[in-house]
């Protein structure tokens, strides 16, 4: 009896006790006046994602190579266009409060511009093959959700 009692102790620790799925991001994109803001969360497999981008980062020991490699992925795999399909350019990001789950990232990405069209978004599908992002946009007060796909674009 005494080890049914354990193990079942073991299993509901292990099925609450499991943080968030590791190939699973969202996104909220906000269009206001003059630019487009990504509210992005990420599992802490993110880092495992920018070493597998930029290898180099495997011995690196500095936050700024990490920030630099987060840049050039994000240039890599986020790519916003306007209905001219011109790409929207990357301004900055922001390290955002994780509201205490250390198991997560969250970041606010920054982008020049107001007539978002189309979005592109494989981020972390370089590394997990089931990778799913889902994204949700709010131009003018209106909510959209996109299903998550692989390797997509979106014209909204």
């Amino acid at each position: 009896m005494k080890y049914f009692f354990i193990s079942s102790l073991l299993c509901i620790f292990t099925i609450f006790g499991y943080a968030h799925q590791v190939n699973r991001a969202y996104f909220t994109l906000l269009q206001k006046e003059n630019t487009i803001e990504v509210e992005a969360e990420f599992p802490w497999t993110m880092r495992n994602v920018l070493i597998t981008f930029n290898p180099a980062l495997e011995n690196a020991t500095n936050k700024k190579d990490f920030e630099d490699s987060f840049v050039a992925y994000i240039r890599k795999n986020l790519i916003l266009k306007d209905s001219n399909l011109n790409t929207l350019p990357y301004l900055e990001f922001k390290e955002l409060d994780n509201n205490g789950h250390s198991h997560q990232n969250n970041y606010l990405i920054i982008f020049k511009g107001n007539d978002l069209f189309s979005i592109t978004n494989t981020m972390m599908f370089n590394v997990f093959k089931h990778q799913i992002n889902y994204n949700k946009i709010i131009i003018n007060s209106e909510e959209k959700r996109l299903k998550p796909k692989k390797n997509y674009l979106v014209l909204i």
